[in-house]
């Protein structure tokens, strides 16, 4: 994760080896990667780029109400995001 960014800056090479370490101990990516199905959970639909500018809305006689949502370039259906 984080050779990228010392293979461009050779100078930060020793912080980003402490930082693969602590990643590798502190995040365990397979247990993201399976978690919710132990615990039972079932997937569900990411936008992945909700924002203002990505919502429609139409205005009516109690005031705006949210019609369309557009933009699901990078959705996905998932139990997580990291």
């Amino acid at each position: 994760m984080f050779r990228d960014m010392y293979a461009t800056a050779p100078e930060l090479a020793p912080t980003g080896r402490i930082l693969e370490t602590m990643t590798e101990e502190l995040v365990d990516l397979e247990l993201t990667s399976t978690l919710n199905k132990e615990l039972g959970m079932k997937d569900v639909f990411i936008h992945g780029d909700l924002w203002s500018g990505n919502l429609m809305w139409n205005e009516t006689d109690k005031g705006l109400r949210l019609s369309r949502i557009v933009d699901y370039q990078v959705s996905q259906i998932t139990y997580n995001r990291i």
